[in-house]
């Protein structure tokens, strides 16, 4: 069920951004791809998939690490997703100017949302060849031969509390440091509990977003058979978000960092305010899963954020939704048309494919950089509206509406919604 939420008396603003992505790394190019509609989806070749029923993905591109993970040493002991979140953070820290206007450190902490850790495939291929007797894998013998010659650091690259510990160190944030793990929802569930944690005086200022790798070959096995993943090749653009002929989602990587403040410490800092966090609201399905009981679990989160944040869905200019490109876009419309039937609707899941635990704050960084532009980046690959989805998706570019509230809302598979409403300044 949705929990209620209390309008809160202490504002808290957005004050940096840090962004990387399948379209790019920082926000300046990030917002350069989004304006010429470049997608940063492709062929899945980073390791042979030839075996799997997939053929596209969107990978981060021309990361180097040691540029922004400080000390070097941590790189050893860090995973992928770790070292995107690193580097999120930084470009959030320096925008926010932290980095010439701090404050105390016992006043900054972390909230991040992370997924599954993959152990690297270098680091298993000689414990897994092990425990393999006549050709065949003896699950009977794995503990004690893998105990022997497993890396002893291994286990540090694939606890998902890690992302928010090696966000924390470099940039000294001793405040209340936590990780949420709910797939597509993390991250809003992060921004909003790192608001709360403001909100009750515990900080001054938060780092907060959400990291994701899903490159591992043994990640994508399990994905195929759980997930509902588009089978498209590159001359059949996928995925294709609240269109009648989708057939699935597209994995993708990235992480995206927000700082979030008091608006009394932005002020007394003097730096500049990107956005206000107006409302945030949660909610799980009940009764039967299906299309039903997800719309109604996103309905009620959204509704909670507009009872927090003080408004009516009239006063909501634009709405950034997930729109995977699967059957589970039929339940986020139908939540939407209920509320919003003639909103816009903008999904950047062909631009960055599902970024799960990075999406909603892909999301957000999304909507700041295109209302800083002044239009809606429109939603790639949607062709043909879908009578299951009744909803105004923005398919070619149009000016940023009048009103500044936009709606981020993310539902995953199990049937978690969440929902945060933000002001743009004008």
């Amino acid at each position: 069920m949705g929990l209620v939420q209390r309008r809160s008396t202490t504002p808290v603003v957005i004050t940096g951004l840090g962004v990387v992505s399948p379209i790019g790394i920082g926000c300046r190019v990030f917002a350069q791809s989004l304006q010429k509609q470049a997608s940063g989806i492709a062929v899945l070749d980073q390791f042979d998939a030839r075996g799997l029923p997939v053929r596209l993905c969107a990978r981060v591109r021309d990361f180097e690490p040691k540029r922004f993970v400080r000390p070097r040493k941590s790189l050893k002991v860090m995973s992928r997703d770790m070292m995107f979140a690193v580097a999120a953070a930084w470009e959030a820290w320096e925008q926010a100017r932290l980095n010439q206007v701090p404050l105390e450190p016992e006043r900054v902490g972390v909230v991040f949302g992370a997924d599954v850790m993959c152990t690297p495939l270098e680091e298993c291929v000689q414990a897994y060849s092990q425990c393999v007797d006549g050709g065949e894998f003896r699950l009977s013998v794995w503990g004690q031969r893998m105990a022997q010659i497993w890396p002893p650091l291994t286990m540090l690259k694939t606890l998902p509390n890690m992302v928010s510990c090696h966000v924390s160190i470099p940039l000294d944030a001793r405040g209340p440091n936590n990780t949420i793990h709910q797939g597509e929802v993390s991250s809003l569930l992060a921004l909003a509990e790192a608001s709360r944690v403001i909100q009750r005086g515990w900080a001054d200022a938060m780092l907060s977003g959400g990291s994701c790798w899903m490159q591992d070959p043994f990640e994508w096995v399990v994905r195929c058979r759980l997930e509902e993943l588009s089978p498209n090749g590159p001359e059949e653009p996928a995925p294709r978000p609240f269109d009648k002929h989708r057939n699935g989602q597209v994995r993708g990587e990235g992480a995206g960092a927000v700082v979030l403040e008091s608006l009394r410490s932005a002020q007394a800092r003097r730096v500049p305010v990107l956005a206000t966090v107006l409302g945030y609201g949660s909610s799980g399905a009940t009764g039967v899963p299906g299309r039903e009981a997800h719309a109604a679990s996103l309905k009620r989160a959204i509704q909670v954020a507009l009872r927090m944040a003080g408004l009516s869905p009239q006063d909501v200019g634009c709405i950034f939704a997930q729109g995977q490109g699967s059957r589970l876009d039929a339940a986020e419309a139908q939540a939407l048309a209920e509320l919003f039937p003639d909103v816009p609707v903008v999904s950047l899941q062909g631009y960055l494919g599902n970024c799960s635990s990075a999406a909603g704050v892909l999301q957000l960084v999304g909507a700041l950089v295109s209302c800083a532009q002044g239009w809606l980046p429109p939603t790639l690959y949607f062709q043909q509206a879908d009578p299951q989805c009744p909803v105004d998706v923005v398919a070619e570019p149009r000016a940023w509406p009048a009103r500044k509230e936009v709606l981020l809302c993310n539902l995953n598979r199990g049937g978690q919604a969440a929902a945060l409403l933000l002001h743009l300044p004008d």
